[in-house]
């Protein structure tokens, strides 16, 4: 695989924030985390055809992350969900207008996955240090 030096640090900090989740994080957080390596591989798997397939995608994460938002305790929670309604009109845009340049939805997406990853090491330290998260 021919990546850019953005391109694997990208790689290492989404392998990090997962590996994190999954270790270090509660019950929310390994869910949280579940929902983007689901994400992550499926995107990867139907990237070849956009269209309703990622929006979809796009939209069971956010209904997961909203669900994990309403059930547990989590500021970060909101936010990643915040950021995945933006993902989810980024795959809206396209179907309603042709026009619409696909590499400035890339980047964007791009953007927010990289958000992601930075508020899922943030929820393991508030699942970790966090009062209110400890019980979870």
């Amino acid at each position: 695989m021919n990546l850019s030096a953005f391109q694997y640090a990208i790689l290492a900090l989404t392998a990090a924030a997962l590996l994190l989740l999954f270790w270090r994080g509660r019950r929310p957080e390994r869910i949280a985390g579940a929902c983007l390596l689901v994400l992550m591989v499926g995107s990867g798997l139907i990237d070849h055809n956009p269209g309703w397939q990622l929006l979809l995608l796009s939209s069971s994460a956010a209904a997961v992350l909203a669900w994990l938002s309403l059930a547990y305790t989590r500021w970060r929670l909101i936010f990643a969900l915040g950021l995945q309604l933006l993902t989810v009109t980024t795959h809206l845009i396209p179907l309603i207008d042709s026009d619409y340049r696909i590499w400035a939805a890339v980047t964007l997406r791009l953007a927010i996955w990289v958000g992601l990853m930075l508020l899922a090491l943030f929820g393991v330290l508030e699942s970790r240090f966090a009062p209110y998260a400890r019980t979870a």
